[in-house]
């Protein structure tokens, strides 16, 4: 795979694999679950994320990976029926 802008040279190399990331509002509306849900479980280290200001109230992303691993169904904060959606956040 060849990228190249205008003012940078000619990359060539394996094609790079996107990841996905959610917000905290857009992982809350997915799982069906409050945000205040999301940022406890950030909060506890159940729930990996980046935070992508300085600021204490800065804002997290999580990456979709860590969600898959937090819905999978060993995990026990997490309800039997968001089996269904683990497959959405993969798609």
């Amino acid at each position: 795979m060849t990228i190249a802008s205008p003012n940078q040279k000619q990359i060539v190399g394996e094609p790079t694999t996107q990841l996905r990331y959610y917000t905290v509002p857009e992982l809350a509306t997915l799982l069906n679950v409050s945000r205040r849900s999301i940022y406890r479980a950030i909060g506890s280290r159940e729930l990996p994320a980046t935070r992508i200001t300085k600021s204490s109230n800065g804002q997290f992303r999580i990456a979709a990976d860590d969600v898959q691993a937090f819905t999978a169904p060993e995990n026990d904060l997490v309800q039997d029926d968001l089996q269904a959606r683990r497959v959405a956040i993969l798609n």
